[in-house]
C-alpha cells in the first residue's frame, strides 16, 4: 500500500472573476452566463510569474519538510498544457535544486484532467516494485500561457494556475492510496454523456471493490472542478446525496486541470471536512473521457 505523506500546494493571490475575463475579450459574453451557471465564480491567474517560479514556489514549501531526499527516485510530472520552455532541463533543474541524487524523471499527458491520478497509480506501482524502499515525488505545474488556455470558446470551463505537490512512499504515515484505478472511453463530447457516467459508475465500483469496501463506507467524493451539475446528476446514479460530492474548490479557485485534486484535498483537511481515518474517494473525468478514481484513507 502507498501513502501521500508529505503534500504542498500553490495558489496565485490574483483572482480574476468571470464578468473581469470577459470585458477583457478572455471569455465571449454570450459564453459568460452558461459558465457562472456551471458554478465557476473566480479564476487565480500569476500575471507577474512564469511557470519555473510556480514550480519552485510549489517545491521549496514541499522540502521545506523532513524528506529523505536520497531515497527519492523517481520525479513524475503530470500535466494537460506544457508551460516550460523547451530549452529547460526541467527534471536536471529540479534535481540540482533539491539536491536529488537518485531521482529520475518522467512526464506524463495526454488523460488530460486525469492524468494526475495516472501519476499517482505509476508511482503506486514504482513503489511495489522496490519494496516500498523508495519515495516518489509528483508534482504538477499548470499555468495558461496563452488566454486561450484560460477559455477556449466552446468548452464547458474556465482554467487559471497553480502547482501541486506530492511524496508518496510506502506503508508510511499519511494518506494511504488503498486502491487506484485510471480508464479511458473514446468520446468526441466535450461535455459528460451519460455513456461516459456509466462507465464512472463502474470505475468506482471496481476500485472500491479491489479496496475490499462499498460506497457506504465512502465519507467523501472529491472530484476535479470541472462543472457543479455534473457531480448533482452523477449522485443520482449512484443513489446518494449530493453533499458527498466536495465542490467547495470550484468556487475559490475554479478549474487547474490536473491541480484540482490535490487542491481540493487540502482544503477539505484544512476545512477539517475529513478526518483521521476517513474513507474518501478522488475522481477526476476529462475532455475525450478520460477519468481516474482513488480510493482512499486519510491518516
Amino acid at each position: 500500500m502507498s501513502t501521500l505523506t508529505h503534500l504542498s500546494t500553490y495558489l496565485p493571490t490574483t483572482r480574476f472573476t468571470l464578468e473581469e475575463l470577459s470585458e477583457q475579450g478572455i471569455i465571449p459574453h454570450n459564453d459568460l452566463s452558461e459558465l457562472l451557471k456551471r458554478g465557476f465564480c473566480k479564476v487565480p491567474l500569476a500575471i507577474n510569474q512564469t511557470s519555473l517560479d510556480i514550480l519552485f514556489s510549489t517545491l521549496d514549501q514541499l522540502f521545506k519538510s523532513d524528506i529523505d531526499k536520497e531515497r527519492i527516485t523517481r520525479i513524475i510530472m503530470p500535466y494537460s498544457h506544457y508551460s516550460f520552455p523547451h530549452v529547460y532541463d526541467l527534471f536536471g533543474m529540479i534535481k540540482e535544486r533539491y539536491n536529488l541524487p537518485n531521482a529520475e524523471g518522467f512526464s506524463l499527458k495526454d488523460l488530460y484532467c486525469s492524468t494526475f491520478l495516472l501519476g499517482i497509480k505509476m508511482m503506486d506501482l514504482f513503489i511495489k516494485q522496490n519494496n516500498n524502499k523508495e519515495l516518489g515525488l509528483i508534482v504538477s505545474i499548470e499555468k495558461a500561457v496563452h488566454s486561450q488556455l484560460i477559455y477556449w470558446e466552446g468548452y464547458p470551463f474556465v482554467t487559471g494556475d497553480a502547482g501541486v505537490a506530492a511524496i508518496m512512499s510506502g506503508n508510511s504515515v499519511g494518506t494511504d492510496v488503498l486502491a487506484i484505478e485510471v480508464d479511458i472511453v473514446s468520446s468526441e463530447n466535450k461535455l459528460m454523456d451519460f455513456s461516459i457516467m456509466i462507465n464512472i459508475y463502474k470505475l468506482i465500483g471496481r476500485t472500491l471493490e479491489k479496496a475490499g469496501l462499498t460506497l457506504s463506507d465512502v465519507k467523501l467524493i472529491i472530484p476535479n472542478n470541472t462543472n457543479s451539475n455534473t457531480w448533482i446528476q452523477f449522485s443520482k446514479l449512484l443513489k446518494v446525496s449530493e453533499n458527498i460530492f466536495y465542490q467547495k474548490g470550484l468556487k475559490e479557485f475554479g478549474h487547474i486541470n490536473n491541480c484540482d485534486l490535490l487542491l481540493n484535498m487540502n482544503l477539505a483537511e484544512r476545512s477539517e471536512v475529513i478526518k483521521k481515518g476517513d474513507i474518501f474517494i478522488l475522481l477526476s473525468t476529462a475532455v475525450g473521457g478520460g477519468m481516474g478514481c482513488a480510493v482512499c484513507r486519510k491518516g
